[in-house]
């Protein structure tokens, strides 16, 4: 299994959108702050009736789902393209073709290491 990209809107400040993480659908829900100008993630059970994750900031080059126990039980991180900038993205910049990407890594490829030993690459882009 590899990483896999998660779309977003690009155009909207607030979404909601079902996504399969790990072969388990999950309610998705951004909103962008512009006060702090960052992106905030909820992550839900797909109808809606369990939140497993709260108010999660979108920041760059860190794993996101450590604070939060195993569900989605795999790995989030925002992967900026830009080697200068390493802020969280900005309204907009969020999504494919833009400067940050929303990568998941499933949890049976957390641990696990090429024969050469190499560092995992997302989107060819090296994390």
């Amino acid at each position: 299994m590899a990483a896999q990209q998660i779309p977003t809107d690009v155009n909207l400040r607030f979404w909601t959108q079902i996504t399969v993480l790990d072969g388990t659908p999950y309610l998705l829900t951004f909103q962008y702050n512009d006060r702090e100008a960052c992106y905030y993630l909820t992550i839900g059970s797909s109808d809606g009736s369990t939140n497993y994750v709260v108010g999660m900031k979108l920041v760059t080059n860190y794993p996101l789902m450590q604070p939060f126990g195993g569900t989605p039980p795999g790995e989030l991180f925002v992967v900026s393209v830009s080697a200068a900038n390493d802020n969280p993205p900005a309204i907009g910049e969020l999504g494919d073709q833009q400067r940050c990407l929303l990568i998941y890594v499933p949890a049976a490829d957390l641990f696990s290491t090429t024969p050469e030993n190499e560092p995992t690459r997302f989107a060819g882009y090296l994390v």
